[in-house]
C-alpha cells in the first residue's frame, strides 16, 4: 500500500518548498508522514501547526535536539531532501492525537518508535536519557 495515495498534499522537494510548505499549512492542524525516498520508510506524526513542523525537519537545532530518534537519524544519513514531506489529512487541533493514531493503525510506520499516538509509553530509553530523567 503505498501511503502517497493517501495524501491530501505532497511536497516532492522540501528543500525547494519551504516557502510553499509554509504558507499552505500554516494555520493548519492534521496528520503528516515523512516517508524517505531511499528506504520507502514512513513516519507518522501530528501537529497543531503543520507549516511550522514541517520547518523543523530542516533544522539542525531540531534535528540535533532529538538525536536518538530513527527517523532524525535518517534525515541526517540521507538528507531531507531524500524525502517526501506529505499531509494525510487536516483536522481540528483537539482531533490531532485521535486521528494520528488512525494512521499509526493503518500504516504501522517504521521510524516511530510508540505505536501510541502522543505516547512514549513502550519505548525504550537509553540509559543517558533515564539519568537526564533521573535529574
Amino acid at each position: 500500500m503505498s501511503i502517497l495515495l493517501y495524501a491530501k498534499r505532497i511536497y516532492f522537494s522540501p528543500h525547494t518548498d519551504k516557502v510553499i510548505i509554509s504558507l499552505e499549512n500554516f494555520n493548519s492542524s492534521g496528520v503528516y508522514a515523512l516517508i524517505c525516498m531511499v528506504t520507502n520508510k514512513v513516519y507518522i506524526g501530528s501537529s497543531i501547526k503543520l507549516g511550522a513542523r514541517f520547518l523543523d525537519y530542516m533544522q539542525p537545532a531540531y534535528l540535533g535536539s532529538r538525536p536518538n530518534s530513527p527517523l532524525v537519524k535518517a534525515i541526517i544519513k540521507y538528507g531531507y531532501i531524500n524525502f517526501y514531506f506529505t499531509v494525510l489529512e487536516t483536522c481540528k487541533p483537539y482531533e490531532v492525537l485521535e486521528r494520528e493514531q488512525y494512521w499509526l493503525d493503518l500504516i504501522s510506520p517504521e521510524y516511530n518508535l510508540s505505536p501510541t499516538a502522543g505516547s512514549t509509553l513502550g519505548v525504550a530509553l537509553s540509559e543517558e536519557t533515564k539519568a537526564k530523567i533521573g535529574i
